[in-house]
């Protein structure tokens, strides 16, 4: 307890744990993809609150790629007057990759998105606990302000 206040002074540190591959019948390149992030130092940044958005920027890898093969197989189609046009699938695969591309930036996944969240890569962030002890010293040396 903060002897100023009497509230709490420590910080909750609950992080976010490794699940599997949500993705039904994955192919090996999404869970290595998986297993990627998860070996990404940035991990230990994540909190529960994070585990959708890392649902949806998999979910979002899935789209693209597989938009990506289905385009690649046949990238001119024919139009509805019969004219020469790009696949469709082009399209869906763009928004997917703009979606995912999001998800990466809020997930700190990249170093440059890393380093605009403030983690730096060649330093481990701070633990919560090592937050609380500082916190915790420099409310002890404050006198009581009333």
């Amino acid at each position: 307890m903060d002897k100023r206040n009497g509230r709490q002074v420590e910080l909750a540190s609950v992080r976010l744990e490794f699940f599997p591959c949500p993705l039904q019948r994955a192919t090996p390149d999404e869970v290595a993809t998986w297993g990627m992030a998860w070996a990404d130092p940035v991990h230990e940044a994540w909190t529960p609150a994070d585990g959708p958005i890392l649902v949806h920027w998999i979910e979002c890898y899935r789209l693209a790629a597989r938009s990506r093969r289905r385009a690649n197989r046949r990238p001119v189609v024919l139009g509805s007057t019969g004219q020469p046009v790009e696949h469709p699938s082009y399209a869906t695969m763009t928004r997917a990759d703009g979606e995912w591309w999001k998800c990466s930036q809020v997930l700190g996944l990249g170093a440059l998105h890393r380093e605009k969240l403030g983690i730096s890569i060649a330093e481990r962030q701070k633990g919560m606990d090592d937050l609380n002890r500082e916190f915790a010293e420099e409310s002890a040396d404050d006198d009581d302000p009333r």
